[in-house]
């Protein structure tokens, strides 16, 4: 190397230029490599394998909490961003209010339909059924309503009690029993539009009609309170067991009813069954009725009543009986109120009616006055 330098420079530059092309710099025999189409396809061999626990992970994080299935319509809570289907979360927030992840609040809505970061929708939560209902403008007029009903009840009169409906099924079963004792069949009523009386259902009929069994039951359990010592519930089961397979009028349910109505009046060969007869045509009476209220029912259905029978003795009412027995003081010091007044009421009109002292002194001086003959 010394020699070739210290000989000829120009020999030392083409040694030089000499070795630089034989042996290039791997980076640039790297860049002017030529351009092959599977130059930059990588192998398999290459990429990055994800482990079995990488990948659980990610199909975890697909799946929506609530059906543990892969996420449909991705929904976003705003407060804490956890992710579940919308559908799902339509369902549990129509119970719960809170995170089904981390039990925080959910708000008032929802994110779904999320295109990208700034192009999403909203879905509004309807309020929970136990929820407070929000304050109306028109609260304070329906406040007022109750008032006005007030004013336009009528005076004296009180709303009814339970004493007061006790008594009235009492005197409805003290009725019913006079019915009985002095038999009394309700009168037929033509089957039409206008009376809204309907032909007897048949046992099938009354088996599938809920609201006829309804009827049915409350008639029986207010009906067979006018005997005595009988099991209510029981007969009321058992009749109506009866009514769902044969006729209520037919002989075989009438003989079934005798057992438990006529104990007091044993069957004689040909004879009748009284009570169970009498009964069973005021149960086919009243179902044939449109009817629900028995009270109603008890007004308007006709019985035959003769000069023989004797009238029903209608018993006093409790509340006014025992209001006899026990005057209230309101009652005996608002006596007394009135009866000052229509007294300070009487003085007044006699003062108006007849004058007054002076005025009788004056009328009298001015008649003796000239009555008397002039002085000369």
């Amino acid at each position: 190397m010394a020699k070739l330098i210290s000989a000829d420079p120009i020999t030392f530059r083409s040694y030089l230029r000499h070795t630089a092309e034989s042996q290039p710099p791997p980076k640039r025999v790297k860049l002017e490599s030529p351009r092959t189409p599977g130059a930059f396809i990588k192998s398999e061999a290459d990429e990055p394998r994800l482990e079995p626990e990488d990948e659980e992970q990610e199909e975890e994080e697909d799946r929506c909490s609530i059906c543990l299935q892969e996420v449909v319509d991705r929904t976003v809570v705003p407060v804490c961003a956890h992710e579940f289907c919308f559908d799902c979360l339509v369902v549990w927030t129509g119970q719960s209010r809170r995170c089904p992840l981390c039990s925080q609040g959910i708000g008032t809505f929802v994110i779904h339909k999320i295109r990208s970061r700034y192009d999403y929708q909203k879905h509004y939560l309807n309020p929970l059924p136990t929820s407070p209902v929000a304050p109306r403008p028109l609260a304070a007029r329906q406040d007022r309503a109750p008032r006005r009903r007030r004013r336009d009840r009528e005076w004296g009169r009180r709303e009814p009690t339970e004493s007061d409906e006790a008594d009235k099924l009492d005197r409805s079963i003290a009725k019913r029993r006079w019915i009985y004792e002095h038999d009394l069949y309700a009168k037929h009523v033509a089957s039409n539009s206008y009376t809204r009386y309907r032909p007897y259902p048949t046992p099938a009929q009354f088996t599938t009609s809920p609201d006829l069994i309804s009827r049915t039951t409350m008639f029986l359990r207010r009906e067979l309170q006018v005997w005595v010592n009988l099991d209510v519930e029981f007969l009321t089961t058992f009749i109506i067991s009866i009514m769902k397979a044969i006729d209520i009028r037919s002989e075989s349910a009438v003989k079934l009813l005798s057992e438990f109505l006529d104990l007091d009046a044993p069957y004689v060969q040909g004879g009748r069954h009284v009570n169970a007869e009498h009964f069973a045509h005021e149960v086919y009476s009243y179902v044939r009725s449109p009817y629900k209220d028995l009270f109603v029912y008890d007004s308007v259905v006709q019985y035959e009543v003769t000069a023989e029978v004797p009238a029903l003795a209608e018993e006093p009412r409790r509340r006014w009986h025992e209001a006899s027995r026990s005057p209230s003081p309101a009652r005996s010091n608002r006596d007394r109120h009135e009866e000052g007044t229509r007294r300070a009421r009487s003085r007044s009109r006699s003062r108006s009616q007849s004058p007054s002292r002076a005025g009788r002194r004056h009328t009298r001086t001015y008649l003796s006055r000239s009555r008397c003959p002039a002085v000369a």
